[in-house]
């Protein structure tokens, strides 16, 4: 019954860490090192200060960044669907070809980010400052702009 009991915990836990972050992967982000191609969905990451950080291709699907300093960082073909982006620093962030659908980004600071290319479908930027941020070839479906602060002129007339 025991060994049941251990081998059913295994088992769950094995499950469950398939749609979760990679340890190694936070440890490796917690010690501000690269982490390209790094695992980290649904990891809790509010308020971390990883300026200029490098994170291409890197899985951040549903996870928490509110609040975070990411200014300078590399997120080019970055998945960030569904993550929650409040009142984070991204100015000047290479987000170029990212995927930021369903992401929260209110109140984000994205002066001077690299957008292009990038997927920001049903994603929330009320609020955002957009200064000086670059959005050529980028989707914008269903995008919630309300309150937008300094609207590139490419996205000008979705801006309320």
């Amino acid at each position: 019954m025991r060994k049941s009991v251990l081998l059913s915990l295994l088992i769950l836990i094995t499950l469950s860490n398939g749609f979760a972050f990679d340890v190694n992967d936070l440890s490796k982000l917690k010690k501000n090192k690269p982490c390209s191609g790094c695992n980290l969905m649904k990891a809790n990451l509010e308020g971390v200060q990883l300026e200029d950080i490098k994170l291409v291709r890197a899985k951040l699907n549903s996870a928490d960044l509110s609040n975070a300093n990411l200014k300078g960082a590399n997120f080019e073909e970055a998945d960030l669907s569904d993550s929650i982006l409040k009142n984070t620093n991204l100015r000047f962030t290479n987000l170029v070809d990212a995927n930021l659908s369903g992401a929260d980004l209110s109140g984000a600071d994205l002066t001077g980010a690299d957008l292009d290319g990038a997927k920001l479908n049903n994603t929330n930027l009320s609020g955002a400052d957009l200064r000086n941020a670059t959005l050529y070839g980028s989707t914008l479906r269903n995008v919630n702009l309300k309150g937008a602060k300094n609207c590139p002129e490419e996205i000008s007339k979705l801006c309320i």
